[in-house]
């Protein structure tokens, strides 16, 4: 199986085929800055484009994975430190009518 790269100068965007162990092929549009980073990066690392790209797409796939809700990053501390008071959520409008009345009759 070969990978062809359809490089024409004339257009603003590269596009390159990319295989992953013959399963699967996708072909993804790069700008000319961006070619050129992965170009010097595969270099650097002594990988090839390919790679690159497999490794950062896999790197982004598990980090947006292990992404959580703010729900999930808060819910070990939510109900930590509480007033007592349980009816807060119900009765806020009455109270703040109270603080405003006890502020205003001065």
């Amino acid at each position: 199986m070969f990978s062809h790269c359809f490089n024409i100068d004339s257009y603003p965007s590269l596009y390159y085929n990319v295989y992953y162990r013959g399963d699967c092929m996708i072909s993804v549009r790069l700008s000319k800055e961006l070619k050129a980073k992965l170009e010097a990066l595969a270099k650097q690392e002594n990988m090839t484009k390919s790679d690159v790209v497999k490794e950062a797409l896999s790197q982004y796939i598990i980090g947006h994975e292990k992404k959580q809700t703010p729900y999930e990053l808060g819910k070990d501390l939510f109900g930590q430190h509480g007033s007592g008071q349980h009816d807060l959520a119900k009765s806020y409008k009455q109270k703040v009518r109270d603080k405003i009345n006890a502020k205003n009759s001065y």
